[in-house]
């Protein structure tokens, strides 16, 4: 298996651990705040985006969250995880180093924890 799909699938886990109750889901409270993360995005030049653990895809972006991290919005809304999976760059795929934060060494672990 492929560092990728070794993440791949740790990521799937962290996902699959979250339980929802669909009839106390209120979509409803995105709507409400579009607006804000709008302005939000073009007073701060930031791009945001809103993933959506129960349906598990991106339900929102910005304007410019396209242009600042140069994604195609129309590939994201076509093939959302996979999009971003795609362009992880090859040295981030290593083990970490000794100064590696320790999120990022948590996800290692996780990631890699049937290979030890």
């Amino acid at each position: 298996m492929s560092l990728m799909e070794a993440l791949q699938r740790a990521y799937e886990r962290l996902l699959d651990a979250q339980r929802f109750d669909p009839r106390e889901l209120d979509y409803s409270v995105l709507e409400r705040h579009v607006a804000r993360l709008k302005l939000l995005a073009q007073v701060a030049n930031s791009g945001i985006t809103v993933f959506d653990m129960y349906r598990r895809r991106h339900v929102f972006a910005s304007y410019n969250f396209a242009e600042l991290f140069r994604y195609d919005l129309e590939g994201i809304a076509a093939e959302d995880s996979a999009y971003f999976s795609r362009r992880i760059h090859p040295d981030d795929l290593k083990p970490p180093t000794a100064t590696a934060s320790p999120a990022c060494a948590t996800l290692w672990r996780i990631a890699n924890w049937r290979r030890t």
